[in-house]
C-alpha cells in the first residue's frame, strides 16, 4: 500500500490535519477513516487508553470539522510530536497479531465494562427517582438526590461514548 504519488507532498511536507483526512485501508484491508485508526493504534501502542480515545471521538462528534490529533493535543492527552509518531506509525499499518490480539481483547473487556457500568447507573438513576418524591421539596436532600441523578446520568453519557467507541473499534477490525 503506497501513500506515496507523484505530484503529491510528502506527508512530512503536509500539515497533520490533511494527513489525517486521508482515507486508508487498515490492517485487515478494510477501508477505515483516519482517526479510528489513530485511536485503535495509540491504544496499541498504550499512548492512549480506550476510555482516553473515546473521550477524543465524544469530543469530535461535537466538533466534526476537528481532527482527532488537534482535539487529543487540545484536551492535553498527547503532544504534536506524538501525533506526529502516531501519523507515521498509521501509514506503516504494521502490527503483529498478538498486538492485534491484545488490542481486541482490551477493547472487548473494555466494552463488558461499559455495558455493566451502563445498568448499573441505570439502576442508580431509578432508585434515585423514585426515592424523590418521598423527600421534602424544601429539604436539601432533594438536591443532593438531584445532583446524584445527573452524575448517574452523565456516568451514563460517558459508558454510551465507550461503547460507541467499541462498536466502532470491533466494526473496523473485522
Amino acid at each position: 500500500m503506497s501513500m506515496g504519488g507523484e505530484g503529491r507532498a510528502k506527508p512530512s511536507q503536509r500539515s497533520l490535519a490533511e494527513q489525517e483526512t486521508e482515507v486508508g485501508a487498515g490492517p485487515t484491508g478494510v477501508k477505515t477513516p483516519r482517526h479510528l485508526q489513530i485511536g485503535t493504534i495509540a491504544i496499541i501502542r498504550k499512548m492512549l487508553d480506550p476510555s482516553e480515545v473515546g473521550a477524543i471521538l465524544s469530543a469530535q462528534r461535537s466538533a466534526p470539522d476537528r481532527r482527532f490529533g488537534e482535539l487529543a493535543v487540545e484536551l492535553g492527552l498527547l503532544t504534536n510530536s506524538q501525533v506526529e509518531e502516531l501519523l507515521e506509525e498509521q501509514r506503516k499499518v504494521v502490527f503483529t497479531d498478538a498486538e492485534l490480539l491484545e488490542a481486541r481483547t482490551q477493547i472487548a473487556e473494555m466494552q463488558g465494562i461499559a455495558e455493566e457500568l451502563s445498568h448499573i447507573l441505570a439502576s442508580v438513576i431509578g432508585c434515585l427517582t423514585a426515592i424523590t418524591p418521598d423527600v421534602p421539596p424544601e429539604s436539601p436532600t432533594t438536591d443532593q438526590l438531584h445532583a446524584a441523578v445527573r452524575l448517574a446520568e452523565r456516568g451514563v453519557g460517558l459508558s454510551r461514548h465507550l461503547l460507541t467507541f467499541c462498536q466502532h473499534t470491533a466494526t473496523d477490525a473485522h
